[in-house]
């Protein structure tokens, strides 16, 4: 419901879930009956004026770069392993202070 109130489509939701299309609006139907909503317009306000949504950022909206870019669970691990920390510019040398 909180990507159809941002303005996600069934087939943007479905793409973002890895699901059919038809299983998003499986899902927006049952929401709507139990909302008593007559469509998901509808059921989208009924959610945002009760509480069960809120709009904003979460990390639950927040999708993983890899994911988007379709990189594979290997791929994303091999560039983990390659990549190094950068120097913090104020202890170029990494000196711990105690």
């Amino acid at each position: 419901m909180r990507w159809i109130a941002c303005g996600k489509t069934s087939g943007d939701i479905a793409r973002l879930l890895s699901i059919t299309e038809d299983t998003v609006n499986a899902h927006v139907k049952n929401a709507c009956l139990k909302l008593d909503a007559v469509n998901k317009t509808h059921a989208t306000a009924i959610a945002l004026s009760h509480g069960v949504i809120r709009l904003g950022p979460s990390p639950e909206m927040v999708i993983p770069l890899q994911t988007l870019l379709g990189l594979s669970k290997r791929a994303q691990d091999r560039g983990a392993a390659t990549r190094q920390p950068r120097p913090d510019p104020k202890n170029p040398k990494g000196n711990i202070d105690d």
